[in-house]
């Protein structure tokens, strides 16, 4: 899971005096405009065949976002559901080696070389970090940040005068 976070509202708010619950609300607008920008480039620029080839697409659909506002912070969070996709932490973050044993069955069947096999575990290499959640916020975190820093000088400019 990516967090994009702007810090230091309280200071603005003192700074400037009250700011009104109409920026406050245009903030998470703004917030909201980078979670849903953010997460499209995650499916557009990663997760369309680009950083991990798509078999079935839940990955791609799994990617969501939330803005957060509390204690005056403002933050976008994107991240993968992971209901749709239980793997998706494997994915960003990798795995390292580990075995693989049946839960529910004695062993594990396996399609080989057109011939079914049997084993009773297996030991699975790992897998790669992709980085496809980390990897976007390093590619348009700037972008973004420039963005939330604009919109937000405008809107004080718009409530200040």
């Amino acid at each position: 899971m990516i967090t994009a976070e702007v810090k230091g509202v309280d200071r603005m708010v003192a700074r400037f005096g009250e700011v009104s619950n109409g920026v406050r609300a245009k903030m998470i607008d703004t917030m909201n405009a980078v979670g849903v920008d953010l997460a499209a480039y995650v499916q557009d620029t990663k997760l369309s065949g680009q950083l991990l080839k798509v078999r079935t697409g839940n990955l791609r659909r799994s990617i969501n976002n939330e803005v957060r506002d509390s204690a005056g912070v403002t933050w976008a969070v994107v991240g993968s559901n992971q209901t749709a996709a239980t793997y998706a932490p494997a994915l960003e973050d990798g795995s390292k080696p580990h075995p693989i044993i049946p839960r529910d069955a004695m062993v594990l069947c396996f399609q080989l070389n057109g011939e079914k096999r049997f084993f009773k575990r297996v030991n699975h290499p790992g897998t790669r970090a992709y980085r496809f959640l980390k990897g976007s916020l390093a590619e348009r975190g700037p972008a973004e940040v420039e963005r939330i820093r604009a919109d937000m000088l405008q809107y004080l400019r718009e409530e200040i005068g």
